[in-house]
């Protein structure tokens, strides 16, 4: 089983950044597969969702959309491979056993690649 996503999705993703939280200067990485392992998680975020049943049942529908084969957005991650975006997703995944998964990269203007 693996996470997929696609260039329409990556475009989605991107669009979303920018909607919502984007700074003048932000760029983004190309889509590259991590380890999800090497992700820097926010412990509180995972134990909060572990215990709310909405989330459970989000989690669940990932893992059906996962199970399936159809692609999802891309996990969203700074320069230090903190967790920006996707924690249902991470979830999902870890639940699955999947431990690779794709990563966009946002970097701020002053963060080098």
């Amino acid at each position: 089983m693996k996470y997929r996503t696609t260039p329409d999705l990556v475009e989605k993703q991107k669009g979303f950044w920018n909607e919502d939280f984007h700074s003048e200067g932000d760029y983004f990485s190309e889509t590259e597969d991590v380890d999800i392992t090497t992700l820097i998680l926010n412990d509180e975020i995972i134990k909060s969702y572990k215990e709310d049943d909405q989330d459970h049942k989000i989690v669940e529908e990932l893992k059906n959309i996962l199970i399936k084969g159809d692609p999802l957005p891309p996990i969203l991650i700074d320069g230090r491979k903190d967790l920006m975006d996707g924690y249902h997703r991470i979830l999902a995944c870890q639940e699955l056993g999947i431990t690779v998964v794709p990563c966009l990269t946002i970097f701020s203007k002053f963060e080098k690649p």
